[in-house]
């Protein structure tokens, strides 16, 4: 559960999810307002990011809202720099795992028990990466050895392990 005061808007939130199935839950208990959402595939996660994103655009939530950010070009030679498997520091057995694919970096999550899923990266300078999918983004060290990933409000630290 995760409770939040943002401004003059207090909410509350949780997730969930089993194999094949994603929910997520989000209230506003002083604007009379919530969303519950339930899934039933293992992409559900980017059906919920796109529906939060889409309400709270409706809602005036300040919480989900589109970021525009400018995508810079990197090189072949410095996009095979990022590549790379990192562990998660708090959860050891979860790596993010970076890879090249036709000069495009992409990034997945291997954990048991789920099917990890591709996603593209786009640069935006500094070393700092994003998805367009859902809200994460990946801010490499300048040695590339470790990277902090943020996902909509959470942080996890990983360290390259190959």
């Amino acid at each position: 559960m995760v409770f939040e005061r943002r401004r003059e808007d207090f909410s509350f939130s949780h997730g969930g999810d089993t194999y094949g199935y994603k929910c997520e839950i989000i209230m506003y208990p002083e604007r009379k307002e919530g969303l519950v959402i339930m899934t039933n595939g293992e992409k559900g996660a980017l059906l919920i990011e796109e529906i939060l994103r889409g309400q709270s655009s409706i809602s005036g939530w300040k919480e989900y809202k589109v970021k525009e950010k400018a995508i810079v070009e990197l090189s072949e030679n410095d996009l095979q720099k990022y590549v790379g498997r990192y562990r998660l520091v708090e959860y050891p057995l979860i790596f993010v795992v970076v890879s090249n694919v036709e000069s495009d970096l992409f990034m997945k999550v291997e954990q048991p028990g789920i099917t990890p899923l591709n996603a593209k990266l786009y640069f935006e300078g500094n070393h700092k990466f994003f998805r367009t999918d859902v809200d994460i983004e990946l801010q490499f060290s300048a040695d590339r050895t470790s990277i902090q990933l943020n996902q909509s409000g959470q942080v996890f630290k990983a360290t390259k392990s190959n």
